[in-house]
């Protein structure tokens, strides 16, 4: 817990912990970084099978479905719609909690999580969408567009 946690008193005089600071702090180390349990844990994530890359459109304009803002916005990668941040109560976390989506993609980081747990997926499997969202040329590339050769290509969604 970080050092401005304070208690609150709820009914029945159970204390709850909240801490303001406590997403800023996960989002500046990439996760919750409290130990070898949450390394294993954002490496085994669950519901990596319930992503559907066919969905999935990165070449919309990147603001939150709900709110229209851009700032620190989320793609679920279950319906490929995008989310505002990630904490408790934000249109994101909203989401996973009613509709069961529980993996987003970071738009500016190009970090993955698992909401509502709030951990950091790190997975190899998932470079490919990494490069879909943020495609790189090489000037080989660039040119072979202009000798009006036709190559054959595969969509993210393996039709072609």
């Amino acid at each position: 817990m970080a050092r401005n946690a304070t208690k609150r008193r709820h009914s029945g005089d159970q204390s709850i912990d909240t801490d303001r600071n406590h997403e800023l702090v996960m989002d500046s180390t990439g996760g919750d970084s409290s130990g070898p349990a949450a390394d294993v844990r954002s490496r085994l994530c669950p519901y990596l099978d319930t992503i559907n890359r066919g969905v999935l459109d990165f070449d919309f304009e990147k603001l939150c479905s709900v709110s229209l803002s851009q700032i620190n916005c989320y793609a679920c990668l279950v319906c490929g719609k995008y989310f505002q941040g990630r904490g408790i109560g934000t249109h994101a976390y909203m989401h996973s909690v009613s509709v069961g989506h529980h993996v987003f993609l970071n738009l500016d980081s190009l970090r993955f999580y698992c909401l509502p747990d709030n951990y950091q997926i790190m997975d190899s499997s998932l470079d490919d969408i990494t490069y879909v969202l943020n495609p790189t040329f090489t000037t080989q590339d660039i040119a072979a567009l202009d000798t009006g050769a036709h190559r054959p290509s595969i969509a993210f969604d393996g039709t072609a």
